[in-house]
């Protein structure tokens, strides 16, 4: 039987990972940034690929598709891992934490 608790539980994990990815994606494109300066354009693209990758990684898929499906359902993920990484990346400069 599906609970209301339950299916609480599985959504705040899922959004956990999903931000602890997106915290990672920023990271490690930071690092890259600091290695090999990129314009805007290509830190979006390495945050794109390190999004996706990073998804892979960790086996997210969160509409629960199947097959192939479940490709698209992780690529996804991985893109808006690369997006909430922006996000978290003009949060930070505007709390002066990041330059």
């Amino acid at each position: 039987m599906v609970t209301l608790t339950g299916v609480l539980a599985t959504a705040v994990a899922a959004i956990g990972l999903w931000i602890f990815v997106a915290g990672l994606t920023e990271a490690i494109t930071e690092v890259i940034k600091k290695v090999i300066p990129f314009k805007d354009t290509g830190t979006y693209a390495v945050s794109i690929i390190i999004g996706v990758g990073m998804a892979f990684s960790f086996g997210l898929n969160p509409f629960g598709l199947t097959g192939m499906g479940s490709y698209a359902s992780t690529v996804a993920a991985g893109l808006l891992a690369s997006r909430g990484a922006n996000y978290l990346s003009d949060w930070l400069k505007k709390l002066g934490i990041k330059r």
